[in-house]
């Protein structure tokens, strides 16, 4: 797939260089021309799996007698595990539809920066469905778990936050 993309991007440059566009002109237009329908190819890709998820998946779960799988639908589940494909597809093909090695880099650290939310939603979900879940049982009233549910939740997000704090001690003084 990468290589079609590469071969599409370089047949624009062409295109636009043979129009009379100065090649360095033609490269950038040409290469955010497609980071432009990359991005809208991945919008597609999201809805067209979030509509699956609605008309296929979502129904076929609700169907079945096992209470959790409804429970991750009420909590969002599947929508919020939709949200990664259009990441995916732009994480992965990027470099085929731009040389900037800079570029590059900064948009695939907002990527995984957005795939860190995405999982923390995903496991807020899941989180969220196993204590409702749970709550569902006589013994769930002498022996709650929504207070070990709701540490694990800001846990996991403080130390997402934390790890990308940086160390001011570490930093260059301006003596």
């Amino acid at each position: 797939m990468g290589e079609y993309i590469r071969h599409a991007t370089d047949w624009l440059i062409s295109m636009l260089t043979h129009a009379g566009i100065s090649e360095t002109l033609a490269k950038w237009t040409g290469e955010f021309s497609m980071l432009l329908i990359l991005i809208l190819v991945s919008y597609l890709g999201y809805v067209i799996t979030w509509r699956i998820m609605r008309a296929i998946v979502i129904p076929l779960i609700q169907k079945s007698k096992n209470q959790f799988d409804d429970l991750l639908i009420k909590h969002k589940f599947f929508r919020k595990l939709s949200y990664l494909v259009p990441a995916l597809m732009l994480y992965y093909f990027i470099e085929d539809t731009i040389t900037i090695p800079i570029l590059i880099t900064v948009i695939r650290k907002i990527l995984e920066l957005f795939f860190v939310l995405i999982s923390i939603l995903i496991i807020n979900s899941i989180l969220s469905t196993v204590n409702d879940y749970y709550e569902k049982y006589d013994f769930a009233k002498d022996h709650p778990i929504r207070g070990v549910i709701q540490v694990l939740q800001i846990d996991r997000k403080s130390t997402r936050l934390n790890s990308s704090h940086t160390d001011i001690s570490r930093m260059p003084s301006s003596a």
